[in-house]
């Protein structure tokens, strides 16, 4: 049918542009601006700017700030850096910059990994005409509930990765480690989506019994 077409074909744009580095700038939400709501479109722009184009800056400049000459010092085990020599041997303004770097990482990620898990219901959302929903809970996205649950990941990464594992460049295996974050990650963001669930449940139980308290009401102008 047309109305299949239309969605298998605004799908394939999205999932497309999100894989043609959409993950790494927020593009695919480009495609978003042109297929939601009237009342989507401000959280839309402030996604793509917020979510994506700041951390990105933020990760780049903060990376060729420390790999520029005089603000790096060698670490005294032979490694590129650890959190041993990030803690002990650089200078407070290297580690500041460096850790910011780092967290800008961690932003966009965050927000690629939530967005990849949304494409599919928010492209159908937004086909409906309806406005888009977190973790398909009656929350919406233009709610402080998407920034709430991508700061809630960047700061338990930067806990783990800056205070909780003594990683290293030289002799760790930086690949488990990444895994382990990811998992962290979607551990975190199961947390944030049971919550949603778990609030809107209480909220319908705590209407049900509001009005079995109180009564349904009385239409007094007949």
């Amino acid at each position: 049918s047309m109305t299949g077409r239309s969605l298998a074909c605004k799908m394939a744009a999205t999932f497309g542009v999100y894989a043609a580095f959409g993950f790494m700038f927020g593009t695919h939400w480009l495609v978003m601006l042109c297929l939601v709501q009237r009342n989507d479109r401000l959280i839309a722009s402030v996604l793509i700017l917020g979510g994506y184009i700041l951390p990105l800056t933020v990760f780049g400049v903060g990376g060729a700030w420390c790999r520029s000459s005089g603000h790096y010092k060698s670490c005294p085990d032979g490694e590129d850096m650890s959190r041993k020599c990030l803690v002990h041997t650089q200078a407070r303004e290297y580690q500041t910059v460096y850790v910011l770097h780092y967290v800008g990482l961690s932003w966009f990620i965050c927000c690629a990994l939530i967005d990849f898990i949304h494409l599919g219901s928010w492209t159908c959302a937004a086909h409906r005409g309806e406005r888009l929903r977190l973790f398909c809970s009656p929350t919406f996205v233009a709610s402080p509930w998407y920034m709430g649950c991508v700061c809630a990941c960047v700061v338990s990464l930067t806990v783990v990765w800056l205070g909780v594992v003594d990683w290293s460049t030289g002799g760790f295996n930086l690949f488990r480690f990444s895994l382990g974050l990811l998992a962290l990650i979607i551990l975190v963001v199961g947390i944030v989506a049971g919550s949603l669930h778990l609030k809107s449940t209480w909220s319908q139980r705590h209407q049900l019994d509001r009005i079995e308290t109180t009564g349904p009401s009385i239409d007094r102008t007949s």
